[in-house]
């Protein structure tokens, strides 16, 4: 399964490799990655290119902002 190149970029800068990507009947693709502590990320198809979540354990998940909103927000 190919992954947004902005979540691709997002990972290969942070040497993060990809283990298992899957797609759930609720419209997220899930992105197990070589991260010790918390290798499980996910998007949603309709956000691909703006929003990554990071899980932080405990279904806590941090909002990673990508291409042009990652770039809106740092002029705040």
């Amino acid at each position: 399964m190919e992954i947004a190149a902005g979540i691709n970029n997002y990972l290969v800068e942070r040497n993060l490799k990809i283990v298992e990507v899957e797609r759930s009947k609720h419209g997220f693709v899930y992105i197990t990655t070589d991260d010790g502590d918390h290798p499980l990320y996910r998007y949603s198809e309709l956000n691909r290119s703006l929003l990554l979540q990071h899980n932080l354990g405990n279904n806590e998940w941090q909002d990673i902002w990508l291409g042009e909103r990652e770039k809106q927000l740092a002029l705040f």
